[in-house]
């Protein structure tokens, strides 16, 4: 049988509005099969304002979109957000993005790696 799949949801310090999630991405991308962390936060007006997500990789990885515990710029988190969106549409996003790098804004990246 394969590897089991883990993901832990808990509280940070205790706080029933922040919420740090460890994930494994199994989708077919560079990170499959490394682990890395979301860390949520919910403000008081959730859901007529979207969640914070943060994400954390192990190790050194690189991911144009994220840097180590900042906040992930997502169109559906920051332009686009609808209260009918749910935690769920947002992860699924992200692992969207691993997929799938969004290059806009990032010239010198592809300068570096061009």
């Amino acid at each position: 049988m394969g590897k089991k799949e883990e993901h832990v949801v808990a509280e940070v310090d205790g706080c029933p509005y922040q919420y740090r999630l460890h994930m494994i991405s199994l989708v077919v991308s560079p990170y499959v099969g490394h682990d890395f962390e979301v860390l949520v936060s919910f403000r008081p007006q959730y859901s007529l304002m979207a969640a914070k997500f943060a994400i954390k990789f192990d190790g050194d990885l690189f991911h144009p979109n994220f840097s180590e515990f900042v906040n992930i710029q997502l169109d559906i988190v920051c332009e686009r957000w609808s209260h009918a969106f749910t935690v769920t549409d947002i992860l699924v996003a992200i692992l969207g993005l691993l997929c799938a790098p969004n290059l806009d804004g990032h010239h010198q990246i592809l300068r570096v790696f061009h």
